[in-house]
């Protein structure tokens, strides 16, 4: 810390295999590190390592919810961020099946009002409920059908409707349920599944 101090410029470098020391720091659960470059800037939660991960999405993967909340309050604009594979902090919580950060991200979205974050699509088209669903998250999906679009389509032209019912044996019951409650629909059944580009064709899109 004393030489960051001394040298600010190098809380920003990244090392031989693409860490910031931020990064570096949170890998090594050296948490009083952590806070300590929020001090020096906040602005430092934003910087991209290998992969575009920043320190929020590195967090996202773990259990640490308080540090994650930390964060958040130091740079809100963090929740922004994406990965190179275009994942917000939301989607890499699912999948790594961190529903304690997942909980803290949506509580955040909600406080700031920014939960359209929650519809964003990663590198596939695929919402945060689109990952919850896929990977059988039961009390993730219960939670965002209360936030988010439920029918989105990725760029398969599948929505959570959809990825749940491609499930065969696998599927969970309770999902179903969720979603049908939640009013999910199949893409064929969606009143229009005309695209933005049909419809400048047609001459029938209003903003």
């Amino acid at each position: 810390m004393e030489v960051v101090n001394l040298k600010p410029s190098l809380a920003w470098k990244l090392n031989h295999v693409g860490l910031s020391p931020m990064h570096l720091a949170l890998q090594h659960k050296c948490t009083k590190m952590v806070r300590g470059l929020i001090t020096i800037n906040s602005q430092l939660i934003r910087v991209k390592a290998k992969g575009m991960i920043t320190p929020l999405h590195y967090l996202a993967q773990t259990e640490d919810p308080d540090l994650l909340a930390e964060l958040l309050s130091a740079c809100p604009s963090s929740i922004e961020d994406t990965t190179i594979h275009c994942e917000t902090a939301a989607h890499v919580a699912i999948k790594n099946c961190s529903i304690r950060c997942f909980k803290v991200l949506l509580g955040w979205l909600r406080r700031v009002n920014k939960e359209d974050i929650l519809n964003w699509k990663d590198e596939d088209g695929n919402t945060a409920l689109h990952i919850a669903i896929s990977t059988n998250q039961t009390e993730v999906v219960k939670l965002l059908v209360k936030h988010a679009n439920v029918n989105v389509k990725n760029f398969n032209d599948l929505t959570a409707m959809d990825i749940f019912h491609l499930q065969g044996s696998l599927q969970n019951t309770e999902i179903g349920k969720i979603l049908h409650k939640a009013k999910a629909k199949k893409a064929s059944d969606l009143t229009s599944n005309m695209t933005l580009g049909d419809l400048l064709e047609q001459g029938t899109y209003s903003d």
